[in-house]
């Protein structure tokens, strides 16, 4: 068997593992949650970066593809966001880390 198929078999097990045990409404209410996410003042961006991650992998959301990246960049504390985009970040990892970076 080809990783691939294990990892495509894999995806969907847990996808009907959650459809079976999770309530009815689990997902929306998931999506409406990470639709609706923002940094917290008071919290830094490492904490923001882990519920981010935690979220977008709990809902097998692409951490890398650019609407996704432009989404974290887009709510994080404008001089961070600004100096960010000098940078023209194509992934969560860099812009993670540089987030972190500027944040201290």
């Amino acid at each position: 068997m080809k990783s691939s198929n294990l990892l495509s078999s894999w995806s969907s097990f847990i996808s009907a593992l959650k459809d079976h045990l999770y309530p009815q409404g689990y997902k929306q209410k998931a999506l409406m949650d990470w639709q609706y996410l923002r940094k917290v003042k008071g919290h830094n961006v490492q904490i923001f970066k882990e519920e981010f991650w935690k979220q977008a992998l709990n809902l097998g959301i692409s951490l890398d593809a650019p609407k996704i990246v432009n989404k974290y960049i887009g709510v994080l504390h404008s001089y961070i966001r600004h100096s960010l985009l000098l940078f023209n970040p194509t992934s969560t990892d860099i812009v993670g880390v540089k987030a972190i970076h500027l944040e201290i």
